[in-house]
């Protein structure tokens, strides 16, 4: 068989074979194609890191590739079938799982070539939005993680913290989540040291003993364990932009009650609670019950919803997509002393403020 001379092509048809063919092997092939990939400037639509007891792995996806690769960090392959070099280090890895339906390549590769993938990734695409997730048992020296890696790296979008680990029941055929514990000393480490640029999302559960007693000021935060730490002032406290209380498990609902919530739409009224956006919290009680819908409301002039508002003049969560995946959503506006609107919506036990603040 014929080689095709592809690095002969002009540059327009080049860049449409390239696009078509496995790009990220295309660009360990050698230098000289490693630069010219590296020139398209193929951006990631998807890049996680996972640093945790329970997978240590780097996942990848392009939109034009429409194609997902993980590298998975594993002890298991004694040989590898891919070598490559990238400046002067070895990349070596097996394909274990081949998805082509789900365009899906699961690989095992060492610690070190995860490293190097990674280097490699960054300096060959445009790797945007990154997404860390971590914990104290799978992150070496956490706290210099946090402020040398993660703060410093100007493509992070996102933090989380700890993971779901499923776990065997012995009554059962299939494996139940478990909400992994984080260490009290790690959540206060990041909620004072984070960035506040980047989004924190809390998997992990610091459980019964722990309170914080300083304000949250990431813009983006979601909580999936709040129930017994969160309390109304760090509510009232939060600088954030966006605060979502949800919970992982049916017992870690939001302690909120419904008189708090008032309060806290009564402080946003009056110009008190000046940053949130949008407020979503999964609570133990229905909001809609006559006696908490009451409480929940006392002294609040509830308006009818504009249905005719232009959702996509505001930043925030689409309303319009929210009543897609939930047709029992029911909204209400309230209006600010200064004028702005903002609505509530209620349904089952959740509850949420989105405020209309126009893109900037």
């Amino acid at each position: 068989m014929e080689k095709f001379p592809l690095l002969r092509l002009p540059a327009v048809p080049l860049k449409k074979v390239v696009k078509e063919l496995n790009f990220i092997l295309l660009a360990l092939c050698s230098e000289k194609m490693g630069r010219v990939v590296a020139s398209m400037r193929f951006k990631t639509s998807v890049f996680k890191i996972n640093h945790t007891a329970v997978e240590q792995n780097i996942s990848v996806s392009f939109k034009t590739l429409n194609l997902q690769w993980n590298f998975v960090v594993s002890s298991d392959a004694s040989e590898y079938n891919y070598k490559y070099t990238f400046e002067g280090q070895t990349i070596k890895f097996n394909i274990i799982k081949l998805h082509w339906r789900y365009f899906t390549i699961n690989s095992l590769c060492g610690s070190s070539t995860a490293k190097t993938v990674e280097h490699f990734l960054r300096k060959t695409f445009v790797c945007e939005n990154i997404d860390y997730k971590i914990d104290g048992e799978g992150c070496q020296n956490f706290e210099n993680y946090i402020l040398e890696k993660v703060n410093k790296d100007p493509n992070c979008k996102s933090l989380s913290l700890e993971t779901i680990a499923n776990v065997q029941m012995n009554n059962s055929s299939r494996p139940k989540p478990f909400t992994q514990p984080i260490k009290e000393e790690h959540l206060e480490f990041v909620f004072k040291n984070l960035v506040d640029r980047i989004e924190l999302i809390v998997v992990g559960d610091p459980g019964k003993k722990f309170r914080y007693y300083y304000r949250i000021t990431q813009k983006n935060v979601t909580l999936r364990t709040p129930k017994y730490w969160f309390t109304f002032q760090n509510l009232i406290g939060a600088r954030c932009e966006s605060l979502i209380l949800s919970r992982n498990e049916r017992s870690s609902h939001c302690n909120l009650n419904p008189e708090q919530l008032n309060n806290y739409l009564k402080r946003w009224i009056d110009g008190k609670q000046p940053d949130i956006s949008y407020l979503y919290v999964e609570l133990q009680w229905y909001p809609q019950k006559t006696e908490k819908w009451v409480q929940l409301t006392a002294g609040i002039e509830m308006l009818d919803f504009d249905a005719k508002r232009n959702d996509e003049d505001y930043g925030g969560p689409s309303l319009v997509n929210m009543r897609m995946n939930n047709d029992k959503l029911t909204f209400w506006d309230i209006r600010a002393t200064d004028g702005t609107m903002s609505c509530i919506g209620c349904e089952g036990t959740t509850f949420l403020l989105k405020v209309f603040k126009s893109k900037e």
